[in-house]
C-alpha cells in the first residue's frame, strides 16, 4: 500500500509502475495499491464502519468540511471572555 497526499501523485506512481512491467516484458500484472490521501482515509473509515468498530454515528469530515467548522468556531479567547462576562 502506497499513500500519496495528492491524485497526481498516485496517478504518476501507478504510470510509472506500469511502465516499468512493460520495460520488463509483462503483458499483465496485478494493480498496485496506491492511493491519495482522501480516498486511503475513507477507505479505512467504511472498514471500520463495516467491522463494527465505529460504535457511534460520528461523521468523517473532508478537509473543507473541517476548516469551515475550524473557521466558524470563535477564538479561545473570544470564548473566555463570552465565559467570563466580559466584551
Amino acid at each position: 500500500m502506497v499513500v500519496t497526499p495528492n491524485r497526481r501523485l498516485a496517478r504518476f506512481l501507478h504510470r510509472d509502475f506500469d511502465l516499468a512491467q512493460r520495460e520488463h516484458g509483462l503483458t499483465a500484472w496485478p494493480t498496485p495499491s496506491i492511493l491519495p490521501y482522501p480516498q486511503w482515509l475513507e477507505a479505512l473509515w467504511a472498514e471500520a464502519v463495516a467491522a463494527g468498530a465505529m460504535t457511534d454515528a460520528a461523521l468523517l469530515l473532508t478537509p473543507a468540511t473541517a476548516m469551515m467548522f475550524i473557521c466558524a468556531a470563535p477564538s479561545r479567547t473570544a470564548r473566555a471572555a463570552t465565559y467570563s462576562g466580559e466584551s
